[in-house]
């Protein structure tokens, strides 16, 4: 009982999105084409296989169940996980659900920013609400199960504090078996972590016998040689160099996050050891992105396209905004402590500051119920 109170609010999201899901099942379902096709687009392009989502792609033969799990079932369970991972470091409902329903109902074609221009124009909302095509969590086992056992780690490993050495070795094995569910996410995941391991090493938070690196690189060796095999490797140098990476991507989701926190530890004197310890994991995928989004714009890895909408799309672009919230979402202690002798800089930063904390619910609210309203127009009732 205890630990339905304590989870209440992640059981709601839950079932108020198995109930949503399973109406745009029965409404929309025979209507739009599902377009998440990556697994047998991985396996017929790439000759590579991800061997435990082909194993379930194969165990479940019944087209129905695969539908219901992967339209229903994991991304009801996603939209749960996702509000841990945003409360978890926010300590705030509000925020939490807001961005769980943005990131949930994020589609390739069917952007919700195209919905908001449309409400401010009063354009016909129907025309840009999402009824011709699936959401991109939809799908079965990629995205919906690949997105759900990457939320699950990330949100089991992401902590800076109590680590163990078993901790290390269950998290380690846990994100390489992610690169067997979905290649690109659990690559992604997996560098992650072997780059905050390293970190929490010489920060010497922790440290290993000779036998065990040894045994943690036999780990990584095995995992590698498993999943490589057969690999076409040329395919990663054949990704077209003349790809478009949006301006608008850049801006809003590295440039404008960065900005943010940089003027934040500067104006509001921010504890810059609570931000390191607590925030580097997050600019950790950041820059494993980026990195990413550079070699596929030089012709190497893999698309944009794929990049753009597995992790990033649900997670880390939303992640990424997360350090702003926190410290402008924090009591007025922080706030009092780092005010100005400044007029006009004193101003700003109480005003900043209450936007974000005081009066957040004045624009939240109806942002929330903006997106509730998106979802049920894209149902084809």
């Amino acid at each position: 009982m205890n630990l339905i109170k304590r989870n209440i609010i992640e059981l709601s999201i839950f079932f108020v999105f198995l109930l949503y899901f399973s109406a745009w099942f029965i409404f929309n379902n025979d209507n739009v084409a599902i377009n998440n096709d990556e697994l047998s687009y991985a396996i017929n392009y790439y000759n590579f296989t991800p061997h435990l989502s082909n194993f379930l792609n194969e165990l479940i033969q019944s087209k129905k169940l695969n539908l219901i799990l992967g339209s229903i079932l994991f991304p009801s369970l996603c939209a749960a996980i996702l509000y841990k991972i945003f409360y978890k470091i926010l300590q705030n409902t509000l925020w939490s659900v807001s961005l769980t329903l943005l990131s949930i109902l994020s589609s390739e074609s069917f952007p919700f920013i195209n919905f908001l221009k449309s409400v401010f124009t009063f354009s016909d909302l129907y025309n840009v609400a999402n009824r011709s095509e699936n959401f991109e969590i939809i799908g079965f086992p990629i995205p919906s199960f690949s997105i759900f056992c990457f939320l699950i780690t990330f949100y089991y490993s992401n902590r800076v504090i109590n680590l163990n050495k078993s901790f290390i070795f269950i998290a380690t094995s846990l994100w390489l078996i992610n690169t067997h569910i979905h290649p690109l996410d659990g690559l992604l995941g997996l560098s992650y972590w072997t780059m905050f391991v390293l970190i929490t090493v010489f920060l010497k938070k922790i440290s290993f016998s000779l036998k065990e690196i040894l045994l943690i690189l036999l780990m990584y060796v095995c995992n590698f040689l498993l999943l490589f095999i057969n690999f076409e490797v040329d395919t990663l140098t054949n990704i077209n160099p003349e790809q478009n990476f949006p301006l608008y991507s850049l801006l809003f989701y590295f440039i404008s996050p960065m900005t943010l926190i940089i003027l934040i530890n500067i104006f509001f004197k921010v504890d810059l050891y609570e931000f390191f310890i607590k925030f580097f994991p997050i600019y950790i995928l950041m820059i494993i992105e980026l990195c990413l989004i550079g070699l596929s714009l030089m012709g190497y890895g893999v698309d944009l396209q794929m990049l753009e909408n597995r992790i990033s799309l649900f997670l880390l672009h939303f992640l990424y905004y997360v350090p702003v919230i926190y410290y402008l979402n924090k009591d007025s202690i922080f706030y009092e402590n780092s005010l100005e002798k400044n007029i006009f800089f004193s101003l700003l930063k109480k005003s900043i500051y209450n936007l974000f904390s005081k009066y957040k619910a004045i624009y939240l609210v109806p942002f929330s119920i903006l997106l509730i309203t998106y979802a049920y127009l894209s149902l084809n009732i």
